[in-house]
């Protein structure tokens, strides 16, 4: 709850249910990354890059919140995707990575899968999106498990805009990973699971990965446009709910 009140105090000093609020969520992958898992000498360009655009897409935008999972990729990512923006606030989730939430021997298995020529991990990250609701093992979390996870999170954010001043316009960036961002992504989406990154052209690249636009007209009025890739829709709230819940179904 912490990070609610840093969130809401920093929007707005005065809070109060809003009206005409827009919330932009930005769920990416980090920045570029070598085969050893390391960020390249061009990761820095592209998340100043990434902030800049950011920035100037949404000039009126009452501030920054960044997200950002316990790796040191996402971390590096997240800080320098921010440093144009005075009014940046950080705060870390391990709701945005696998981090103590996958056994050493999937990960074993699953670093097997990844091509060692050019780095794709299109085919680990498919084996994760397989599991669906049944853990590997019991160390290691689901497919559903890690979407619901992502689900709340953004269910949280929307959440938190009831309380923003009328008229506020916030960005919100969440610095993940591949295999983890794509079981969130097939759900939304309401695709099935088999051969589903290779239905979406693989993995997701760098600095990538799935736009959310929440219009709160009202209270009780909440609009939900998604973008990602060549899928542009609509949601609502319940679909999010839908798999924040998926085991109570």
């Amino acid at each position: 709850m912490k990070s609610t009140s840093d969130m809401t105090e920093h929007v707005e000093s005065n809070l109060e249910y809003g009206t005409n609020i827009t919330m932009t969520i930005d769920l990416i992958r980090h920045a570029e990354k070598d085969k050893e898992g390391q960020l390249t000498e061009k990761w820095k360009k592209d998340s100043v890059e990434f902030g800049n655009i950011l920035k100037e897409n949404n000039p009126d935008s009452s501030g920054t919140i960044v997200y950002i999972s316990d790796v040191d990729r996402a971390q590096g990512t997240g800080e320098w995707i921010g440093w144009v923006d005075t009014k940046l606030k950080k705060r870390t989730t391990n709701v945005l990575s696998l981090t103590w939430q996958i056994s050493k021997r999937v990960s074993d298995n699953l670093k097997m899968l990844i091509d060692t020529e050019t780095g794709d991990e299109s085919a680990a990250i498919q084996a994760i999106v397989d599991s669906n609701d049944t853990r590997i093992d019991p160390e290691t979390i689901s497919s559903q498990e890690i979407s619901q996870r992502i689900a709340n999170k953004i269910l949280e954010l929307i959440n938190i805009s009831e309380r923003f001043k009328t008229n506020s316009k916030v960005n919100v960036v969440m610095v993940s990973h591949s295999g983890v961002i794509e079981n969130f992504i097939v759900d939304i989406l309401k695709e099935e699971r088999k051969d589903f990154i290779k239905k979406i052209w693989g993995q997701l690249n760098f600095l990538e990965g799935v736009k959310l636009i929440i219009n709160r007209k009202d209270k009780n009025n909440v609009e939900i446009q998604l973008s990602f890739r060549d899928y542009n829709l609509n949601i609502t709230k319940e679909d999010l709910e839908n798999i924040a819940n998926w085991w109570k179904q």
